[in-house]
């Protein structure tokens, strides 16, 4: 499974915007300045993050985008789904590819089982004890 740069570029700009949480609203151009990212393809991934409730937009001079939940209620399997969408490791369904399709089945639900178990708060502290890496998502 690859994660495509869409999803890479929303989980930068949700750490970002979490990590500033207690400073009100942050702004497109300071996520975008901070996380070198485009503020045009920025807008569009912050605004799917805000059709589904993991963010909110606030309008005004000292508007920006905040978190709607706590970074500890969003997980990895959530967020990669929204950013990403459906993902699979199994191929078409072939005659021959029984063991594998099953296999593949097992090593998917593996991994959800994992990016359950982390959240936006993990990927948070990782940032935090190690700024100068943050560009690693």
């Amino acid at each position: 499974m690859a994660i495509s740069t869409k999803t890479r570029y929303g989980l930068q700009a949700l750490v970002e915007i979490a990590r500033r949480r207690q400073e009100g609203p942050v702004r497109l151009q300071t996520v975008a300045r901070a996380q070198r990212l485009s503020p045009k393809y920025l807008h569009t991934l912050l605004k799917t993050l805000c059709d589904v409730g993991i963010l909110g937009s606030v309008r005004g001079a000292r508007g920006g985008y905040e978190l709607r939940r706590a970074p500890e209620a969003v997980t990895l399997r959530e967020l990669i789904a929204v950013l990403e969408g459906r993902r699979s490791f199994r191929p078409p369904r072939t005659a021959g590819a029984r063991l594998v399709n099953e296999w593949l089945t097992g090593a998917e639900r593996e991994v959800d089982a994992l990016l359950d178990r982390h959240t936006l708060a993990d990927l948070v502290a990782r940032a935090e004890a190690a700024p100068a890496t943050m560009y690693f998502i």
